[in-house]
């Protein structure tokens, strides 16, 4: 399976990190490549970091990902006949 690095947010619209999605995705039996990982990697197209520097973890991580963009995706999500009771 390929897995692209994108934001994935949790049912109270909180992004998750990389590391939760790739448990969650084996819980339901998927098989993401053991490269994905290495918070270094990137991918197959994109060189690998040489180092990454800690930084604070903010909540939401993104600050774009707001109400307003929360009301976004779960219109698209609408729009492709899922339906999503969220606060």
């Amino acid at each position: 399976m390929k897995l692209r690095r994108f934001a994935v947010m949790d049912g109270d619209g909180n992004t998750l990190p990389l590391i939760t999605v790739l448990r969650e995705m084996e819980k339901r039996g998927y098989h993401p490549d053991q490269k994905w990982y290495d918070p270094l990697y990137r991918g197959q197209h994109c060189p690998a970091y040489k180092q990454l520097n800690p930084v604070a973890l903010t909540i939401p991580i993104y600050p774009e990902h707001d109400q307003r963009y929360k009301h976004v995706c779960l219109t698209n999500l609408q729009n492709k006949g899922i339906f999503l009771n969220l606060p």
